[in-house]
């Protein structure tokens, strides 16, 4: 079946403990946007970057995690912002960014049925929803054109068209993506896309608890987890925090030979979001 090779059962038991890894300061930010707030106060976005990965840092763990600021279009891409995941279920958001392009430019016209998929792959993560949508709209070239609009370095469609959980992408492209969104999309799609990811539930549709990271019910977020390729699995979660700021937590983990699997990586995704959202600042948790 086409789609991301998930495994729904959490690998549990034993015990895991942070590693003892001291990640280097990272003070580098760049302008990726003109700011949308000038006067905004200004935010140590790379101390956060490096707050999450170092909060994350786990024995033979990968991370990065990449924050950027629509008031002041200025992104800090963390320190591992570059490396490339698997991307799971953030798949789904590249696609329909590019089905809401094309209809925007005539190409293609979306229905009710397209519409109802779009909200259930974004939503409740519903891979049979995406399976639908990437056959039918175009998937591995969508990934590509997603890409170049938008000015992503480090995304790649899959090497087998039919695994779109196997895109390529960064932490970095993707806050470039999700400040696309927020940011650079006409108003109804933005808020037919935002809509759709602040819906996420606790409980995806194939049965997978995706309450980690950044879900917590207000914030617009998409969650991607994809097991086991290599003995590994991919752990992520991207979203827009308090309405200003756009964040990426990717890991990569062992699984088939770690006893909790599933678990530790969300402790790791965990303990990365709330440094962020810690280090970001109190209008972060005043929402």
């Amino acid at each position: 079946m086409a789609g991301t090779l998930v495994t729904v059962d959490s690998l549990n038991g034993g015990s895991s403990t942070l590693a003892a890894l001291a990640l280097p300061p990272d003070d580098t930010t760049e302008t990726v946007a003109p700011p949308t707030a000038p006067d905004a106060p200004e935010v140590d976005l790379a101390g956060a970057a490096t707050a999450g990965e170092e909060a994350a840092a786990r024995d033979d763990f990968r991370v990065a995690v990449s924050v950027a600021d629509t008031a002041t279009g200025e992104l800090a891409p963390g320190s591992n912002g570059e490396d490339t995941f698997n991307t799971a279920s953030l798949a789904k958001l590249f696609l329909v960014v590019d089905m809401l392009e094309r209809q925007r430019a005539g190409e293609i016209q979306l229905g009710a049925r397209d519409l109802r998929l779009v909200h259930a792959a974004l939503s409740s993560s519903s891979d049979p929803a995406m399976n639908a949508l990437w056959t039918e709209y175009d998937g591995p070239a969508a990934i590509t054109r997603v890409a170049r609009s938008v000015g992503l370095e480090d995304t790649t469609s899959p090497e087998d068209p039919s695994q779109w959980g196997e895109v390529q992408t960064s932490a970095r492209d993707m806050v470039k993506l999700l400040r696309h969104v927020q940011v650079d999309l006409p108003a109804p799609d933005r808020d037919l896309l935002l809509r759709s990811l602040s819906d996420a539930p606790r409980i995806a549709g194939d049965g997978f608890d995706q309450g980690y990271g950044f879900l917590d019910g207000r914030s617009p977020v998409k969650q991607g987890w994809l097991c086991c390729l290599g003995s590994r699995g991919d752990m992520h979660s991207v979203a827009v925090v308090d309405g200003r700021f756009v964040v990426a937590v990717m890991t990569n983990e062992p699984m088939v030979e770690s006893p909790r699997g599933y678990d530790a990586a969300r402790e790791s995704v965990n303990a990365a979001a709330g440094a962020v959202r810690q280090a970001l600042g109190p209008t972060v948790d005043a929402r």
